[in-house]
């Protein structure tokens, strides 16, 4: 990759490599990391995953931007959180932790949950996200997927987050990737458990339901008039590429991109290959002047 040419976000000054903790504007202490210098460029993550999930990419992306990572409330080292979750106050931590470090504006990598809460920012707050780079995001309401996390939800009810996990993983991984990872597949269920406390998880799936019965309008996304990178995978059985692609179509400013050989999260299966579509993507914004 190449370095980034011009000011793509606002530029701030940190420690380098430093997890930190911050105040939201409702009280809550949540955890962030701030990885190398240049544009500002925050990553918002997955459900119940956290700022570790970005790893790969900060290994490439802190040479030419300030990364900019966050642990959603009750996630990870963040507080613990026995309230309601929801997308509007996802965004809201969002734009405090921007707040908090003195940032107008910047630029936003999400991934499902995260791409979610990304869309969500730029929608609630106007100017605060310059582009959007978001993959695995679903955002049209849809009874396909009320349905499905109502039996997540089930799930939850009256089993326990490992049954939900075997469920889950095979509609979000790839089939290489499974055949590769068999052997790991219990240590990354307990990490999970590690990261996240089983009340947060059910109330996080009902948030994903409120969501799934509502969602955006396409009269919405149109109204968010930045640039975007809209991301699907091949073998997502989760989020089909077929539904993400009829989304773009109601995106003003839209370039979309397809993984093949990739499930759910192309950021932790094909990192190079993922790394290098979103930094084209941001040096094209930069070269092009939409982005100084």
């Amino acid at each position: 990759m190449n370095p980034v040419d011009g000011n793509i976000s606002p530029m701030i000054s940190h420690p380098a490599h430093s997890g930190m903790n911050f105040k939201t504007s409702d009280g809550v202490t949540l955890f962030y990391r701030i990885d190398g210098d240049g544009p500002a460029l925050m990553m918002l993550s997955g459900i119940w995953s956290d700022t570790t999930s970005w790893n790969a990419q900060v290994r490439d992306f802190a040479e030419h931007f300030t990364c900019i990572r966050l642990d959603h409330r009750g996630i990870g080292q963040s507080e613990k959180w026995v309230g309601e979750y929801s997308y509007d106050l996802h965004a809201r931590d969002a734009k405090d932790l921007l707040d908090h470090l003195g940032l107008t504006s910047a630029s936003v990598l999400g991934a499902c949950h995260g791409g979610m809460a990304a869309v969500t920012l730029a929608k609630r707050y106007p100017g605060s996200v310059r582009a959007l780079c978001i993959n695995a995001t679903q955002l049209l309401g849809s009874e396909r997927f009320r349905q499905m996390y109502l039996g997540w939800k089930r799930i939850l009810e009256t089993s326990d987050f490992e049954t939900l996990y075997t469920v889950i993983m095979p509609t979000i991984m790839s089939d290489h990737w499974l055949s590769r990872n068999r052997d790991r597949l219990p240590s990354l269920l307990q990490a999970i458990e590690e990261r996240i406390e089983f009340s947060a998880a059910q109330r996080m799936v009902d948030a994903l339901v409120a969501y799934a019965t509502s969602g955006l309008t396409p009269a919405e996304i149109a109204s968010i008039d930045i640039p975007a990178l809209i991301m699907a995978s091949a073998e997502d059985r989760f989020i089909p590429p077929k539904v993400i692609h009829a989304e773009c179509q109601f995106w003003p400013n839209a370039t979309y991109h397809l993984f093949e050989n990739s499930g759910h999260f192309p950021q932790r299966e094909v990192p190079e290959t993922y790394n290098s579509v979103v930094f084209d993507f941001l040096q094209s914004l930069t070269d092009s002047g939409t982005l100084t």
